[in-house]
């Protein structure tokens, strides 16, 4: 009879270690192309944001070039302290022009369905004008918004809320700010 070998084959184990290498490398080269795949889109997404925080410096820099001209002139809008005693807003207005900017920041947020109109007024008897709304269309950069066309010789401006899309005439009631068109 013939005796059979109880002896174990030998394993290869270069072969093995060549294989578990294999899978590591594999799995590190995957590992390696998602977090590249992330890197690209962060550094997609922060050129969007430099894109965007660019654009919005020129246009504050562009405003702010404008408002200290002297050819413009400031003027305070106090709140109205039936309706918005701790609000104010401030127009820089350029009479030669007929253009005026202004600045929000002192406005409350206009409710949903609402949004603030800007008037030029003449006072006796009252005439007002509307200049716009304070929206994108006229928006300049970060709180400051533009308008044309004002009156030749305005008497004041006045800021009301109006449902969206403005009104006709300004609702007095809803009158948030005014001041005199004159220092």
């Amino acid at each position: 009879m013939e005796q059979l070998s109880t002896k174990k084959p030998k394993r290869n184990w270069k072969a093995i270690t060549g294989w578990v290498v294999a899978v590591l490398c594999a799995g590190f080269i995957l590992w390696m192309q998602q977090k590249q795949e992330r890197l690209v889109e962060t550094i997609s997404t922060t050129k969007q944001e430099l894109t965007q925080t660019s654009k919005k410096l020129f246009l504050s820099t562009r405003v702010l070039e404008l408002l200290r001209a002297k050819e413009f002139t400031l003027i305070t809008l106090a709140g109205n302290q039936a309706v918005a005693p701790r609000a104010f807003s401030k127009v820089y207005i350029n009479k030669k022009e007929q253009i005026l900017y202004i600045d929000t920041k002192g406005l409350p947020e206009a409710p949903q369905a609402k949004t603030y109109q800007v008037w030029s007024l003449q006072m006796d008897p009252l005439v007002a004008k509307s200049l716009g709304l304070i929206d994108s269309s006229s928006f300049a950069t970060t709180g400051f918004y533009k308008f044309k066309g004002i009156q030749e010789n305005p008497e004041a401006f006045g800021i009301t809320l109006e449902p969206s899309g403005g009104s006709k005439s300004p609702t007095l009631s809803k009158l948030y700010v005014l001041g005199n068109a004159t220092p």
